[in-house]
């Protein structure tokens, strides 16, 4: 079985997408910082989906998909990236393309939103349905790290690969 990784460190939302990438017949691998995700690339090959938060102790969400990509089957592994930050979200927008990033949401998007999200990004069985930049990337070895599902939240997809951010509006929410 194929891996998601899975960069939070926020073990509630952590292990909501740990439960939705089970859901697609992924094992998820959570770390808590942007090192342990960039040991994980290293250690466990391309995973089949990463799901990253941007503000990261040690390394950021954009330097792990810059690590990501820079390997040859990491080319077109899909990769969502989240945050409550507004401006990361903006920074993410700008920076889409020459990452390959296939969606940004906001850290309060529904769990119904995520889900259609990761359902769009892989298909049947966790195949990869939509990706990256330019390579193929072969399966994983996986590794798991389990946790449980949390309370739904509330709407906040930014953007995914068919609907840029500047076509719809992000619901302004303060922090949990």
């Amino acid at each position: 079985m194929r891996y998601a990784l899975i960069a939070d460190p926020d073990e509630v939302q952590a292990a909501l997408y740990a439960a939705i990438v089970r859901e697609e017949e992924l094992m998820p691998f959570i770390v808590r910082d942007g090192s342990a995700a960039v040991a994980a690339l290293l250690e466990r090959g391309t995973p089949a989906l990463l799901i990253t938060e941007l503000a990261l102790p040690q390394l950021n969400g954009f330097e792990i998909i810059e690590r990501l990509r820079r390997a040859a089957a990491g080319a077109k592994t899909p990769v969502i990236v989240v945050s409550a930050n507004r401006d990361q979200r903006d920074a993410a927008t700008t920076r889409r393309a020459r990452l390959g990033i296939s969606a940004i949401l906001s850290k309060v998007a529904s769990d119904d939103s995520l889900k259609r999200v990761v359902k769009k990004l892989l298909g049947a069985g966790g195949r990869v349905a939509a990706a990256g930049p330019k390579k193929a990337s072969p399966a994983a070895k996986p590794d798991v790290e389990s946790a449980e599902p949390s309370a739904p939240r509330d709407s906040g997809v930014v953007a995914t690969d068919e609907e840029p951010a500047a076509s719809r509006a992000a619901p302004r929410r303060s922090a949990r």
